[in-house]
């Protein structure tokens, strides 16, 4: 399993990695299989210079597949802020589209997750911040 973490720039390396362990450890214990999560930073580090643009960036995170093996690149994405910039809110609604799963982590006053249902734009000029979504 291939978890997306959509961090927005503000976050601290330190804050993400411990986002990412504790996301890491949390599903590797419901699912027991393999889980893998990924820093949506490093992610684009990795394979932005490939995707021809930001469309085909947006495409590969949120419906790519591998080539060899068919699988989705990623399987679930996990926000752990409410407000999300253009690419974020782009990646979110072809998750959403694709029927795959969108959690919200909220981490105070503890850890929990919530369903995404729904990606809002409140200002589509703010491309840092002009989105939103709608849990269940």
């Amino acid at each position: 399993m291939k978890i997306f973490i959509g961090f927005t720039i503000e976050w601290s390396d330190e804050d993400r990695e411990v986002v990412i362990a504790h996301v890491l450890e949390n599903f590797s214990k419901v699912f027991q299989q393999n889980v893998v999560v990924y820093d949506c930073k490093q992610v684009f580090q990795d394979v932005f210079p490939d995707c021809e643009g930001w469309d085909g960036y947006v495409d590969h995170v949120s419906v790519g597949r591998d080539f060899y093996s068919r699988k989705p690149n990623f399987d679930i994405l996990i926000l752990p802020q409410r407000q999300l910039g253009r690419v974020t809110a782009q990646i979110s609604q072809k998750f959403l589209e694709q029927k795959k799963p969108v959690l919200f982590l909220e981490r105070i006053p503890t850890w929990t997750y919530q369903t995404v249902t729904e990606v809002v734009t409140l200002d589509d000029e703010n491309w840092k911040q002009g989105w939103s979504i709608t849990c269940s």
